[in-house]
């Protein structure tokens, strides 16, 4: 995907080659495969070893975890996307995704 990041979902990102090595060399160190996290883990073991989903909301285990939710839920604007993990989850910035630290906000 970084190898094609003028053609990233339609944008062309115009990132410079310092930028793009530097979310490159994060990318491959905090991929879920290295299991720094329980969500990692989970996210990894809930795939198959073929698949390489282009987003996290189309893995296996954020679909179990997130079944739930309401769409209108997502639409809320507290929330406004599946992407915008730090509207519910408290350590999203951290990556921990720890289930003691979700909220789901008052809509």
């Amino acid at each position: 995907m970084m190898n094609e990041q003028n053609m990233h979902f339609g944008t062309d990102l115009g990132l410079d080659a310092p930028t793009s090595s530097a979310i490159l060399a994060f990318l491959t160190a905090n991929a879920a495969q290295r299991h720094l996290t329980e969500a990692g883990l989970k996210i990894d073991r809930s795939l198959s070893p073929d698949a390489a989903p282009l987003r996290i909301t189309e893995t296996p285990y954020w679909i179990k975890k997130h079944h739930d939710i309401r769409d209108a839920t997502w639409l809320a604007p507290k929330i406004k996307s599946k992407t915008r993990c730090e509207a519910c989850h408290l350590d999203a910035l951290e990556g921990t995704f720890e289930d003691a630290a979700m909220r789901l906000p008052k809509t």
